[in-house]
């Protein structure tokens, strides 16, 4: 089968991208590079209580459940170069209750590549997958409320790092994801180019901002008109930019702090009558304590959704708002050199003008975590 032009074309990229990222460098005459593979594996088992599961404004179901996970990571350590880590993760949830809800799934997949070519450039590739078969609030975008998503994600997101001048480093990215659904959400691609600037300070501490505007296009969705209703023969499509700023630290004796702080600030606009424009805001911060027996880490996520034109319902005109977020904790104790015991709880809650926006819900966990 011969290719056409655009294959050809692409087929070259391709070749040239692979071949940067696998080319041998050797910045001066040294001894020999080595290098070699490290891995680890989680595998935990866990009992908790929901007390939620469909996300509802009312009349909400809960229900005790089991969980199983995986956690899986390699990395190749090497005086060279080049740089390559593989991550895996996945999560089995089973509903105990005959409820509308049976179990819930997760598994995240990535590899990344990186090449250095001088002290100063270097080039990079990520590939990306997600599956996801679980109660998910689709409000903000559809006109569906919460929904049970099952889909998969395909990601890949090449990069070009600039050290121009350290401790400062830029990157470049045009990440590109492909997201396919299943009823009633829609599949669509999505991507654009994202810029950040990051200055590096001590060990495992911080700070970056970024900016990335990106096109979402979706396969069957058309366009909205201001009253929600679908406009016959035309196709919706987001345009959507973000700034990003973040801030991360480590310290005391040991590193045994680590905070992570994050500030977002997304605009969202569509291609039709502006239906499902917005304005996000959203701060979070996660602090994480660590000692050799213990480790205990506090989450919190607080988000604001301000609509252009959507009303709260035909007789109340006062604009669309939605604020809310999450808190967490967890804690863990080694109690061996491979088995952890651990514990963990988060608190949920949105709340509206329009009262089908509005839900908490409460999760709790405990389990047991084996390290390979």
């Amino acid at each position: 089968m011969r290719l056409n032009r655009c294959g050809k074309a692409g087929f070259r990229a391709w070749r040239w991208v692979i071949g940067l990222l696998l080319l041998p460098v050797r910045m001066q005459a040294e001894e020999p590079a080595f290098s070699f593979w490290e891995s680890t594996v989680d595998v935990r088992a866990g009992a908790g209580y929901k007390d939620n599961v469909l996300l509802s404004n009312q009349n909400a179901i809960g229900s005790p459940f089991w969980s199983t996970g995986l956690e899986l990571l390699l990395a190749r350590l090497s005086t060279d170069a080049r740089e390559a880590n593989f991550f895996l993760s996945g999560e089995d949830i089973r509903y105990l209750n005959n409820g509308p809800v049976d179990k819930e799934q997760t598994l995240i997949s990535q590899a990344q590549f990186k090449q250095s070519f001088t002290p100063v450039w270097a080039v990079g590739m990520q590939f990306g997958y997600l599956y996801q078969n679980q109660i998910f609030d689709a409000s903000t975008t559809e006109t569906v409320g919460t929904v049970r998503a099952v889909g998969h994600t395909l990601l890949m997101r090449p990069t070009i790092e600039w050290a121009f001048t350290p401790p400062y480093v830029m990157e470049l990215a045009f990440p590109v994801n492909r997201q396919y659904f299943r009823a009633p959400l829609d599949n669509y691609w999505e991507g654009g180019p994202m810029l950040t600037l990051t200055r590096r300070f001590a060990e495992n501490s911080d700070a970056s901002v970024s900016y990335q505007i990106g096109r979402r296009s979706y396969d069957t969705r058309q366009q909205l008109d201001l009253a929600g209703l679908e406009i016959p023969g035309t196709s919706l499509a987001f345009i959507r930019e973000e700034v990003q700023v973040g801030l991360r630290q480590s310290w005391g004796e040991d590193w045994r702090w680590r905070s992570t702080a994050r500030a977002l600030y997304e605009r969202n606009r569509d291609n039709g009558s502006g239906f499902v424009n917005y304005r996000r805001a959203q701060v979070s911060e996660q602090l994480r304590y660590h000692v050799k027996l213990w480790e205990a880490q506090v989450g919190l996520r607080f988000n604001y959704y301000d609509y252009d034109w959507q009303t709260v319902s035909a007789t109340n005109l006062a604009k669309r708002a939605r604020w809310g977020g999450a808190v967490s904790f967890r804690a863990e104790r080694r109690v061996s050199k491979s088995v952890k015991l651990f514990g963990e709880y988060e608190f949920e809650n949105y709340l509206s003008n329009q009262i089908f926006d509005q839900y908490n819900v409460n999760k709790g966990v405990v389990g047991v975590d084996w390290e390979f």
